[in-house]
Parts: structure tokens; sequence; C-alpha cells
């Protein structure tokens, strides 16, 4: 399922750091990491069921008696379910009433709170992401970050991948990491206007997406052998492009501009400032990552250093 603008829409109820911290009823939406069938040899099979958000896990229990499941919501869809929350061994478990697909469209605004930390392998990245999102003045700008992040198939690898296969941030959830890096580099920068600060902060959350389709686990991907992930990004955004488009047209123009703006030889200069404004924070994060990467396991007197065919230099402090 994917996040629409939809009335009425569903609150998001308590998040799950604030289920896991009492117990009694609740209700809400999360995305549903996982729902296995479980049988019991002669007794009814019991459902188990792992629900997610930006603030943790839930474990749950459908028992066959009273467990409702509405539709079939497939793994990381999101799901409205009410239940009861108990304690079990020390933690807080659910017991689930009903699970499925939300009847109304589920507001575009949350999709942010929607994301699974539970599959982001630095889960400490998400509170400096929902912050950066939160920046954004714009509607429409606020809209596409929301609408990216509510695709399952653009959130999932946005956090787990590699920042790139060796150069910078290559290790997981490196791309989302360079990512904030961009953003907050921009956010530091002083005299900027509302509007610019806003596409810099959108253009520089996913000027890297397309990696997310040229980048795998382990290294490389197939397609990344034969693209380049510049060459992506656009396809990758193109439904978010396109709502941006119908609302707002040069907004849509202005991401398309500063996320391909110099990127080859035959591409077109940069003509507006967000554009050299990512370009610099871009370089500045991945820069200092390959810095402190050629630094990271040499002692502190060693100031010249050679990391993947550069040179790097640091100086010594004064002396005391």
């Amino acid at each position: 399922m994917t996040l629409q603008a939809q009335q009425p829409a569903p609150s998001v109820g308590l998040p799950i750091a604030s289920i896991t911290e009492t117990t009694g009823p609740f209700t809400g939406i999360f995305r549903l990491a996982e729902l296995t069938r479980v049988p019991r040899g002669t007794r009814p099979p019991y459902h188990l069921i792992q629900l997610v958000d930006t603030s943790g896990t839930l474990v749950g229990y459908g028992w066959d008696e009273s467990f409702r499941l509405n539709g079939r919501p497939a793994h990381l869809d999101i799901v409205e379910v009410s239940g009861i929350a108990r304690a079990l061994g020390g933690r807080v478990v659910a017991d689930i009433h009903a699970l499925g697909v939300p009847a109304a469209g589920v507001d575009h605004r949350q999709a942010p709170l929607l994301l699974p930390v539970n599959l982001c392998p630095m889960p400490s990245l998400i509170p400096r992401l929902l912050s950066a999102i939160n920046q954004i003045n714009d509607a429409h700008l606020k809209r596409f970050v929301n609408r990216m992040l509510g695709d399952k198939e653009i959130a999932e690898p946005f956090m787990k991948l590699r920042g790139s296969g060796h150069h910078h941030h290559a290790f997981p959830a490196g791309l989302l990491l360079h990512s904030i890096e961009v953003v907050e580099i921009v956010l530091s920068m002083p005299n900027l206007d509302t509007q610019t600060r806003d596409i810099c902060v959108v253009g520089g959350l996913f000027h890297d997406v397309g990696k997310i389709r040229t980048l795998s686990i382990g290294g490389s991907s197939l397609l990344g052998c034969l693209v380049s992930h510049e060459h992506l990004t656009l396809s990758i955004c193109k439904k978010a492009l396109d709502e941006l488009e119908a609302a707002w047209p040069d907004g849509a123009y202005t991401l398309m501009h500063v996320w391909t703006a110099k990127m080859t030889p035959y591409a077109y200069e940069r003509k507006i400032p967000a554009a050299h404004i990512i370009a610099a924070a871009d370089r500045i994060s991945s820069e200092g990552a390959k810095h402190a990467a050629a630094f990271d396991k040499l002692p502190p007197w060693h100031r010249l250093t050679k990391f993947e065919d550069d040179w790097y230099w640091r100086p010594l402090p004064p002396a005391k």
C-alpha cells in the first residue's frame, strides 16, 4: 500500500515506543515487518506478528479465536492494527485483535513516522532524518519527501545501502548517513532564503537516490556496472516529481536541474545557487568521509597517507 492524501484518513495513533512503555488497549498505523502463521499440532494455529515504525518494534500474537485479518498485507505494507498490550517475560507484547490494510487512505504526512527502524543498520540516523525533514517549510516539497519515503521500494534500500561501492561512506546505511550529512551542511549555511534552503534540503536528501539501483549490499549491482546512478535519479523520483510538477511546476523543474546539471560532459551548467550549494555539500561530506577513513587506523602522529590512489594530509596540533 502507498500513502495518499485522501480524507478522511486514520491517525497514526500511539507510536510503538509509547505502546511498549505501558499496557492496555491500543490502535495505530504501522508497517508490517512479519506475519507468520504458526501451526500448533492439534491446537488451533496462531499468527506471529511484528510491527514497526520509526520508534521501535512490537511483537504481537493473533490468536485464532479472536484475531481478524483484513486483506492480505505484504511485507512492509502499512497496516491498521488494534489490540491489547501486555507484559510477557519482562517485555511488552501485544495480543492483536485486528490487522489489515487501512480502510481509508493514510495521510502522506505520516510517512516519516512509519519508516521501519529495524531495517536501518544505524538507527540513530532516524531522528536526524526526521529533524532534517522538519526544516522544510514549503508544503509541496514536504509532500514530495513524504511521497518518496512512503514508498517502501525506495525507503528500505535508502536506509540500508552503502553510500558508494568503496570510495566514501562504503558501509551499511552509508547512503542515508551521507544524504543526511549533505542536508545538515546545507542547513548550516547562512544567508539562504527560505525557498533556496528548502530546495537544497530536498535536493540534497535525494541527490544520490539513484544508488538504490546501482548498489547492492555487497557492492555494485549489475545495473550499476552499466548505468551511473545520476541517470537513474529522475526515474526513481518520477511519481513524486509528477505530483510536484502538477502542483508547482518550477519546483519540479528545479529539482530535476540540481540533480542533473554538470553531471556529465554534455550536461547543462548549473544555473541556480541551489545546484552549486548541493554540489559543495556533497563534496564536503564525501571528502570528509574519505579523509577520516584514510587515517582511521593510523597513529595520531601520522600526517600524510595514501588512500585509494589519493593522498591525504592532516596537520599536527600546535605544541603545548
